[in-house]
Formats: structure tokens, sequence, C-alpha cells
């Protein structure tokens, strides 16, 4: 059984939320595949190594759970600019930042999800610049100076967003041929421009996420009256998992 989130239902997207500390990297990393082992091997640093484990033996163990599968047993592909994938109709996105991630899941269609740690940035307004659209860059300007941080990373994880939905990398879309709203408070900010499609907004929808000032979140997919809960995954749940995916073996 699911925790206590109950069935996913065809409109229902599922985001889970965990900070890395607690887990257990060697057990999760029992879960992967010889090329996930050799992508992890390659980070320099070995908390990097650690971390990318601990994120995709997580992805893993959660799909396997949803699937009824050993987590092990998953097979992805990939898109061209690397987006792991599964056959349909299951549609999932992994995103994490300096400890934290976040995974959704979903029937309703691609999706992607960008998470953030807000942290004070020393050359925002040159990031702004170069990364954001003209919109988007007005937008930042206007915002009360007690408010641009968190409009910047509202901004930032809503665009990276849209760019795992589409399976878009930095290196094929500028970042600049579409623009999001910006206001930090905002649950269900809009898609302002993308490329010159007539309606952008019928293309995807995004929802904020975030659970907490100190983390921002969002989440980018096509359709309408989806139902977005919210849950945190903790190590004792992904122990229990665990224990129940090994029996299965």
């Amino acid at each position: 059984m699911l925790h206590d989130l109950g069935p996913l239902d065809s409109n229902d997207v599922h985001c889970w939320f965990f900070e890395m500390d607690g887990f257990d990297a060697d057990r999760l990393s029992d879960l992967l595949a010889p090329d996930e082992h050799e992508r992890a091997a390659r980070f320099v640093f070995a908390l990097d190594r650690t971390r990318y484990r601990i994120g995709r033996g997580l992805l893993r163990l959660l799909l396997g759970t949803y699937l009824g599968q050993a987590p092990g047993s998953l097979r992805f592909d990939y898109g061209p600019a690397g987006k792991p994938m599964l056959a349909p109709p299951l549609h999932f996105n992994l995103a994490h930042s300096h400890g934290a991630g976040l995974i959704a899941v979903t029937h309703a269609g691609p999706i992607g999800v960008d998470l953030e740690r807000v942290r004070e940035i020393a050359d925002i307004d040159a990031v702004i610049a170069h990364h954001f659209a003209e919109e988007e860059r007005a937008e930042f300007a206007a915002l009360p100076p007690d408010m641009r941080l968190r409009g910047f990373y509202a901004g930032w994880t809503r665009k990276e967003a849209i760019l795992k939905v589409t399976g878009d990398g930095l290196g094929t879309r500028s970042l600049q041929t579409f623009a999001v709203q910006l206001a930090p408070e905002g649950r269900n900010p809009l898609l302002l421009r993308y490329d010159d499609h007539p309606s952008p907004t019928a293309l995807w929808t995004i929802v904020d996420i975030s659970p907490s000032s100190e983390l921002s979140a969002a989440v980018a997919l096509s359709g309408n009256d989806l139902q977005i809960r919210v849950r945190e995954l903790s190590a004792n749940v992904a122990d229990a998992w665990l224990s129940i995916a090994i029996k299965s073996i």
C-alpha cells in the first residue's frame, strides 16, 4: 500500500519531497542499474556520488512500488536531453538541490519538476539579464526588494519545470524563448509566452508546490482538473518499502 495517499487516479499528480540525510545509501544503491553506477562514479566528489545514488534509488523504489515491480528490474529509456522515461501510462520526473529531492508521478501525461534550495545569489541581476525573458525581467524589477530572491527562484523553478516536461535541456532551448509569471505567492502561475504559440496557457499547466520558505519547487504538465497531492518521503517509509521489495524478489 502506498503510504496514505491512496490510488494514483488518472488526474492525480503525486509529489514526494525528501531530504537525503538519513537514507541508507548502500541499500538504495543496490537497486541501480550498471549504467547508473557508471554515472555515479563519474562524479568528482563523494557527496555528489552519494546523493545521486540516493535520488536514483528512491526513484526506482517509488516507481517499483507504484507499478508492483521489483525496483531493480525497471529499465529506463532516455530522451535527447537525458530525461529518463518508462513506457506509458506512468510518467515521472526527479529533481534535487543541495540534499533536498522531489519526485513526481502521474498517469496524466509527461511531467516536469524542479526544486531549488533558496540561497542568496550575489550576481542575481546578471543571472536575470542573461537567462530571463523580457516579460520576466520587467516583473522582477517591479517586485518589492524583499520579494525578489523568492521571485527569482519561483521563476527559475517554473522555467526548469517547463524545460523538463518538454524534454528540452538548456543546450537545446534558450530560457528566453518562453516566459512565466514570477510572483512567488502564486499557486497557479501562468505560462505567458512559448515561442509564438497563440495560447501558451493551453500547452502546459504550472503549479507552485514550494513546501517552505527554504525550498522553491514547481511542477509542469498538460491537463485540467489536476489533483496535486504533496507528501514527504521519509527514511522510515523507504526502509519499509525496501524490505517489501527485497522479499518480493
